[in-house]
C-alpha cells in the first residue's frame, strides 16, 4: 500500500486537486518514516557529482535536501501501476519516467560507478557516473527504509559473502534493490513461502543428495537464522559442536583427549561409547522441531513475521514445493533410496545444503544434549551434529546410559540410533602410557 500526498509550503497537507505544489510525501507499509521527495525534477540531465551538488543546494520549503539512495528511489514509486510512468503524473506533473541519479555507488569493481532507478517501470541500473540523467531529491537528514528492508540487506551481502556466484545469485544481484524489496513485501503479507530447490549429488566421501536454496531463499535464512541464534546459542551445552563459531572437528577431538586424560588420571583405564543417529537428517519430525522452535519464540515474544518465516520454511518441504534435478540419473541413483529426502517418512526430513538445516539440526538435537547432561548427569559427553561420545570408568554404566538414550530418542524425538555402535576401552582411541589421543577425526565422521 504506497500513498501520496501534496505539501504546502510550510509542510501542512494540501488536498489532492490542489496545485503549485513543491513537495510529495510518500508514506508504505515497509517504511519506518515517509519519504519527503521533490514534486518536480531538476530541469536537465546531469552528472553524479553535479547531480549531488544540484539537490544540495535546493531551498524548497525551508528544508534540506539530497540524493535519495537507491533504496528510497526504488520506494518512491509505485510498482503496482499498470501504465508508466511509475509515479503518479498528478502529484508529479513533469514526470516522463526518466531515470534518476540515486546516492549509492557501486560496490562492484570497476570505480567511478553509481546506480539510477527508472521512474518509468520502476527498474534499476548502474552506470557511470560521468553519465548525464535527471535528479529529483528527497528531505535531508533522514533515512527512510524499515527496520526489515535494512535486516534483509546485511543478510544479502552475508549470503553472498565468500561464494562463488551462481547463475541464480547474479540474477537477483541485478536487480538486487528490487528483489530485497519483493521479500519485504512478501514477509510482511505473510505470503513468503521457499522456492522449490536444486538437487545435486555430492559423490565424495560418499553419495548424498545435497538441496542448494534458491538464492532469494538462502538471503531468507541469512536474515533468519541469527534471529534463532540469539535465543538458543546461550542455552545450548558447550559440548556441542559443528556449525557454532570455535566448535569444529578439532575443538571436539582436544575434547575428547581431555576426557580420555580425565578418566585416566581419576581411576586408570575407563571405556567410550560412540552412538549415531541413523539417517538423522530425514528423520527429523519437522512438526516436532517447530514445536521446539515455536515455544522458544512465543516465550522471547519474536515478532510474527519471524514465527511465520520459521513455520513456512519447515512447512514447506520438497513435498510441496517440488525439487529441479540438477544431477543425472547415474548419479542420483549412487544415492541409497533410504538416503534420499523424497523418501523419508511422511512428515520427516529436512534438506542438507543450506543454512537453516545446519542450525536446525542442532536445535533438535539439543533436546537430547539437556537430557543426557541434566537427567542422566553424564558428566563427559560430547556431540558433533548426529555423532556422540560418553567416556567413563564404568562399562556397565555407558551401557545403561545407552538403553535410556534408545528410548528417549524414540519417544521424544522420532529418532533411532544405527545398528553399529562402538564400545570399547579408551586405549582404542589413547594411549594410556602417555595419556596422549591418537584417535583421527573418524570419531566424528
Amino acid at each position: 500500500m504506497i500513498t501520496y500526498t501534496k505539501l504546502a509550503a510550510d509542510g501542512s497537507d494540501l488536498p489532492d486537486d490542489a496545485t503549485g505544489h513543491l513537495a510529495v510525501r510518500i508514506e508504505r507499509d515497509i517504511l519506518a518514516r515517509p519519504i519527503i521527495c521533490t514534486a518536480h525534477r531538476s530541469p536537465e540531465a546531469m552528472t553524479w557529482k553535479d547531480a549531488k551538488k544540484w539537490a544540495e543546494g535546493l531551498d524548497i520549503n525551508g528544508w534540506s535536501w539530497r540524493l535519495p539512495t537507491v533504496e528510497e528511489a526504488f520506494l518512491l514509486v509505485d510498482r503496482a501501476r499498470s501504465l508508466e510512468p511509475a509515479l503518479p503524473p498528478e502529484f508529479f506533473p513533469d514526470c516522463h519516467g526518466e531515470w534518476i541519479w540515486t546516492s549509492t555507488e557501486d560496490a562492484q569493481p570497476p570505480s567511478g560507478y553509481a546506480w539510477n532507478v527508472s521512474l518509468g517501470a520502476g527498474s534499476s541500473y548502474r552506470d557511470r557516473q560521468v553519465s548525464h540523467y535527471r535528479v529529483r531529491a528527497v528531505r535531508a537528514g533522514e533515512c527512510h527504509p524499515g527496520s526489515l528492508f535494512r535486516s534483509l540487506h546485511a543478510a544479502w551481502r552475508e549470503a553472498r559473502r565468500g561464494k562463488k556466484p551462481s547463475q541464480d545469485q547474479l540474477r537477483f544481484d541485478a536487480n538486487w534493490v528490487e528483489n530485497l524489496l519483493d521479500l519485504e513485501e512478501r514477509l510482511l503479507a505473510k505470503t513468503w513461502h521457499p522456492s522449490p530447490p536444486i538437487c545435486f549429488v555430492q559423490l565424495t566421501p560418499k553419495a548424498r543428495e545435497i538441496h542448494a536454496p534458491a538464492f532469494a531463499d538462502r538471503v531468507v535464512h541469512h536474515w533468519l537464522v541469527p534471529i534463532l541464534e540469539r535465543l538458543f546459542e546461550p542455552t545450548f551445552i558447550h559440548d556441542s559442536y559443528s556449525n557454532r563459531v570455535g566448535k569444529g572437528t578439532h575443538a571436539a577431538v582436544r575434547r575428547l583427549r581431555q576426557f580420555v586424560r580425565q578418566v585416566d588420571s581419576g581411576q586408570g583405564g575407563g571405556y567410550y561409547l560412540q552412538l549415531d543417529v541413523r539417517n538423522y537428517f530425514n528423520s527429523i519430525h519437522r512438526a516436532t522441531l517447530y514445536g521446539i522452535l515455536k515455544r522458544r519464540m512465543e516465550h522471547a515474544d519474536l515478532p510474527e513475521i519471524v514465527r511465520r518465516a520459521a513455520h513456512a520454511l519447515l512447512n514447506h518441504s520438497i513435498e510441496r514445493t517440488g525439487v529441479v534435478m540438477a544431477c543425472t540419473e547415474a548419479e542420483h541413483a549412487a544415492v541409497p533410496a533410504h538416503k534420499r529426502l523424497q523418501n523419508a517418512a511422511p512428515g520427516c526430513g529436512i534438506a542438507i545444503g543450506n543454512l537453516s538445516s545446519q542450525f536446525f539440526a542442532n536445535v533438535y538435537l539439543d533436546r537430547l544434549d539437556q537430557f543426557v547432561k541434566h537427567q542422566l548427569k553424564v558428566p563427559r559427553y560430547i556431540r558433533y551434529v548426529d555423532d556422540f561420545v560418553l567416556v567413563h570408568h564404568d562399562r556397565a554404566q555407558l551401557d545403561a546410559w545407552r538403553d535410556l538414550i534408545v528410548v528417549f530418542l524414540r519417544d521424544e524425538l522420532h529418532l533411532e540410533l544405527k545398528a553399529e555402535q562402538r564400545l570399547g576401552a579408551k586405549e582404542l582411541v589413547a594411549d594410556a602410557g602417555r595419556g596422549e589421543v591418537v584417535a583421527s577425526k573418524e570419531l566424528f565422521t
